[in-house]
């Protein structure tokens, strides 16, 4: 991991002072990844989804996303 990364303005985000590192960091790529197949279904609240791979970390990811 970089300490530093040229990154474009749009995608970046102001972290507080006083937050820590750990707490500020972003999501790894699996998890945007699987929040980016979520967003793009158009699912709707109330709606069913199927979620595939039980018990692993991404489908974790994808169910605290769909909460």
């Amino acid at each position: 991991m970089s300490q530093e990364c040229i990154v474009i303005v749009d995608y970046a985000v102001k972290v507080p002072d006083g937050l820590p590192s750990a707490e500020a960091s972003s999501i790894t790529c699996a998890g945007v990844t699987t929040y980016k197949a979520l967003k793009e279904s158009k699912v709707w609240p109330g709606e069913w989804i199927l979620l595939a791979g039980l018990g692993n970390w991404l489908y974790n990811m994808r169910r605290m996303f769909s909460i």
